[in-house]
């Protein structure tokens, strides 16, 4: 019986509910395309591996490149670039202590300092900084191209690119400048899925209130709305190919 495999490469947005669902039905996107697929393709065993995690920029990804080639997919699906492009209060290197599994004292002291001196007034600093992302366009360009070329050249497994969902006004409020950086981004991300003959999904008719109430992330509807995009796009590919 022939294997339909797809591995999911993402951030949280690929990963999480929003609000959290009570179980059976806290699925995401990733868990909603496998049954969709293997209701449409019950002689195949269809495997859709979701690896995103919490967090993860293009630089977390690339170190990541033996995992992702270990799967071995027909399909990847690329979900990179909110925890990029969004404007921060505090630069990646103090992130990377906050978020640290490893307990410090000067994880206790920086996390203190954030919490009580730079998280309430997070648009402030956010515009001390100039309103700088964690990762520069130029540097997310240069490693999101190498990032497709490398896995294609390595499994031979076709890349559909997810794009970054549009800030509301809650986002763009705590975090000023994302909504602009987030047009850019997924500009960059679109120009090099075309010169990789990757697939771009195409998620304009996206309803805010509706598919990502938080401003970021997926509600169980969204998870919905996006699963079948996936299905879609992946079943006429599918049926080309035949």
């Amino acid at each position: 019986m022939r294997k339909l495999r797809i591995t999911i490469i993402g951030n949280s947005v690929a990963i999480r509910n929003r609000p959290p669902q009570i179980n059976p039905n806290n699925k995401n996107y990733g868990m909603l395309l496998e049954e969709l697929l293997q209701k449409k393709y019950p002689e195949q065993i269809v495997l859709v591996k979701n690896m995103g995690f919490s967090r993860a920029t293009i630089t977390n990804v690339v170190q990541k490149y033996d995992e992702y080639i270990a799967s071995m997919p027909d399909y990847f699906i690329i979900n990179i670039g909110v925890s990029d492009a969004s404007t921060r209060e505090i630069p990646f290197w103090f992130a990377e202590i906050l978020n640290n599994p490893k307990q410090s004292w000067y994880k206790t002291f920086f996390a203190a300092f954030h919490n009580y001196c730079i998280k309430p007034k997070r648009s402030f600093f956010v515009k001390l900084r100039g309103k700088k992302s964690w990762i520069s366009k130029k540097k997310f360009k240069k490693y999101y191209k190498e990032l497709l070329i490398f896995l294609q050249k390595e499994t031979n497994a076709k890349i559909i690119t997810v794009p970054i969902n549009p800030a509301d006004d809650r986002v763009e409020k705590a975090v000023p400048g994302s909504s602009d950086n987030y047009i850019k981004y997924n500009s960059m991300i679109k120009t090099i899925t075309d010169e990789c003959n990757g697939i771009y999904l195409e998620l304009d008719d996206l309803d805010l209130k509706v598919h990502y109430p938080d401003g970021i992330h997926y509600s169980l509807q969204g998870n919905q709305f996006v699963a079948e995009k996936l299905f879609n796009l992946i079943k006429k590919d599918i049926e080309y190919v035949e």
